[in-house]
């Protein structure tokens, strides 16, 4: 039996097919990434992270106070300071 060139499907057709699927496949991507992106209730949960996140600061320091008593040296009041100064430039 010869071979021949000819194939069982048509190959323009299939090039357009895998052309077109490959593009669409494209835009169904970033649409995903745009969608995900923009999520509604991302400003929320970028909002209570920073509470919690000021919040877990807080009591840090505050355990540490208790710990050291009145002990507490000159460069662990100004290291507070420069923390309480982060806060409020936020």
């Amino acid at each position: 039996m010869p071979a021949t060139e000819q194939t069982w499907r048509n190959t323009k057709w299939m090039h357009m097919a895998f052309g077109v699927t490959g593009l669409v496949m494209l835009l169904v991507t970033l649409w995903m990434f745009s969608d995900d992106h923009n999520r509604e209730w991302k400003k929320y949960q970028q909002t209570f992270f920073q509470d919690v996140e000021v919040w877990n600061l807080r009591a840090r320091q505050k355990e540490q106070e208790r710990q050291l008593g009145p002990a507490k040296t000159n460069a662990q009041k100004s290291s507070s300071a420069r923390k309480k100064a982060c806060q409020v430039r936020r």
